[in-house]
């Protein structure tokens, strides 16, 4: 990955990921970044990294996520990822719905 890409990506996920720490020892904001740039480097043919190292780092990517939306919905703080855990939007009948674990994941 190039500087210029993590350091694009890297914004966006201190936003989403407003702590530096997190209950689970390894999962702050360090281990989220290495992992987003593992995953993003696992698509470039010579980084060397097998589907199954890339599917795994995209399993505990999509974990993170939903930890991290457990922590935010239990204990709300201001930041992005609480917004979109806690946002309301009309479904196709107009009733209020929230982002299901699925829709939230993907944004990790």
């Amino acid at each position: 990955m190039t500087s210029w890409t993590l350091s694009r990506t890297s914004p966006i996920c201190c936003q989403c990921t407003s702590s530096q720490t997190s209950s689970h020892p390894r999962r702050g904001r360090p281990w989220i970044f290495k992992r987003i740039d593992y995953v993003l480097r696992s698509f470039d043919p010579a980084a060397g990294i097998s589907e199954t190292d890339r599917l795994t780092a995209q399993l505990e990517c999509f974990q993170y996520a939903q930890d991290l939306s457990e922590q935010k919905r239990a204990d709300p703080t201001d930041d992005i990822w609480t917004t979109l855990t806690r946002a309301e939007v009309p479904d196709d009948d107009g009733e209020p719905t929230r982002l299901s674990d699925v829709e939230l994941d993907a944004f990790s």
